[in-house]
C-alpha cells in the first residue's frame, strides 16, 4: 500500500487536467516531490550517475506492484527491528534502506496536503467539482 501511495499522491497533482493519462514515471516523480525534499534525489533522472535516481520506483513500486514484494535493491524495516538505527533512505550495500514508520508518516503528510488543497474547477482523483 505504501509503495503505490507515492504514485497516487503524484497522480492527484499531475492528474488535475487528465486523471486517466498513463504517466506512471511522471506521477511517481511528482509523488516523491510531494513527500519532501529528502526524496528528490530518488526521482527518475534527477541527478545523473546517482545510484539513488529512480531507485524507489524501480525497486519498491515495481516490486510490490508486479511481484507483491520489494525487489533486491530495497531494505524495508520498522523502527523496532532497526537496532543499528540506520537512517531512512540511506544506501546500505547498494540498497535503499526504508523505515516503514517514516515512509508512512511522509505519505500521510502528503495525503493531508491533497485534502487541504482547493481543487475546485479541476478534476482530480477521477472526480470533477461538478459532481
Amino acid at each position: 500500500m505504501l509503495s503505490t501511495s507515492i504514485e497516487f499522491v503524484g497522480k492527484c497533482w499531475n492528474g488535475k487536467n487528465d486523471w486517466f493519462a498513463r504517466k506512471e514515471k511522471e506521477d511517481y516523480d511528482e509523488g516523491l516531490t510531494r513527500l519532501g525534499e529528502k526524496y528528490h534525489e530518488f526521482k527518475s533522472g534527477e541527478i545523473s550517475d546517482n545510484e539513488k535516481s529512480d531507485h524507489l520506483r524501480k525497486h519498491l513500486r515495481n516490486g510490490f506492484s508486479h511481484a507483491l514484494k520489494p525487489m533486491n535493491k530495497i531494505r524495508l524495516s520498522d523502527k523496532k527491528s532497526n537496532p543499528k538505527n540506520i537512517p531512512h533512505l540511506d544506501i546500505v550495500d547498494g540498497s535503499v534502506f526504508l523505515v516503514a514508520e517514516v515512509l508512512r508518516d511522509d505519505i500521510v503528510k502528503a495525503l493531508k496536503d491533497i485534502l487541504a488543497f482547493d481543487f475546485s474547477g479541476n478534476p482530480c482523483c477521477g472526480k470533477s467539482s461538478e459532481g
